[in-house]
């Protein structure tokens, strides 16, 4: 699994990830993209490598609605779901986060628009340690360590980034890799 980590400050959300992919037992560290931006959406998704893959490369609506939920429910998760329609996931577990015009989403095999009132999204295996961290003061790079050092299935770098919001999210490559598990001055 991982754990991704996704928290709005004011106008800002910060974000985090492990860079470690699980496969039944193992782990292998890896530089696996697990927050990315499709269109003008950004998504994250853990669980299912193979959801994740479909999603990036899928051709997602772009955003044209004053009313980023609606555009959610009856457009982005469609077109999720129709792109993973031909993988015949079964059983497989993932789920989704995705920004859309400043607001986070959250989204179990994409069949729902959740909305957290306290803007605290995480996901993936290390989900409860994460809130805890950041119950306790932390950010989101500090909530993906708690994570890791707990969480046999979250380890390796953590990427982060707090950018103001879709506009200075990289579209192609990896967000900034930092090395794990050590304080970063603010």
């Amino acid at each position: 699994m991982t754990t991704i980590v996704f928290r709005k400050i004011y106008d800002d959300i910060e974000i985090a990830y492990d860079t470690q992919t699980t496969q039944g037992n193992a782990g292998h560290q890896t530089t696996v993209e697990k927050v990315f931006v499709n269109n003008d959406t950004i998504l994250a998704v853990s669980g299912s490598t193979a959801a994740k893959s479909a999603i990036k490369h899928a051709d997602l609506p772009e955003y044209s609605h004053s009313d980023p939920e609606f555009f959610v429910v009856r457009e982005l998760l469609p077109a999720i779901r129709k792109a993973l329609a031909p993988l015949d996931l079964g059983d497989e577990a993932f789920e989704v986060i995705a920004v859309v015009d400043g607001e986070i989403f959250e989204s179990y095999k994409a069949t729902e628009a959740n909305r957290n009132v306290n803007e605290v999204y995480a996901t993936g295996s290390g989900w409860q340690l994460a809130l805890g961290a950041l119950a306790m003061g932390g950010n989101a790079r500090d909530a993906v360590n708690v994570a890791g050092e707990y969480d046999i299935y979250t380890s390796g770098a953590v990427s982060t980034t707090a950018r103001t919001l879709l506009g200075t999210l990289p579209t192609t490559g990896p967000l900034l890799v930092e090395a794990p598990f050590e304080a970063v001055a603010a």
